[in-house]
């Protein structure tokens, strides 16, 4: 390893497995809340004023194509379309 320190520096997974705590652990994939859909190139989680996240699809859908602002179903905040 020592002589391999550059090329494990650049791998993006380390070479041997790491076990970690649940608390560390978390989905690869991230479903919607409103839709039920998994992420996708075309409809990608979208990080919302309030901090939480939706796909682009349902905060479209939410907020009439961008035209009014609509409540997080998270937490019952307003949320502008044009601040995202």
């Amino acid at each position: 390893m020592v002589g391999k320190r550059n090329e494990w520096q650049t791998m993006k997974q380390l070479p041997v497995p790491v076990e970690l705590d649940r608390e560390f652990q978390f989905r690869a994939i991230f479903v919607c809340l409103v839709s039920e859909e998994q992420a996708t190139k075309e409809n990608p989680p979208m990080l919302m004023s309030c901090g939480h996240v939706l796909c682009k699809h349902s905060i479209t859908k939410m907020s009439k194509n961008g035209t009014k602002a609509f409540k997080c179903p998270y937490f019952p905040s307003d949320i502008d379309s044009a601040h995202l």
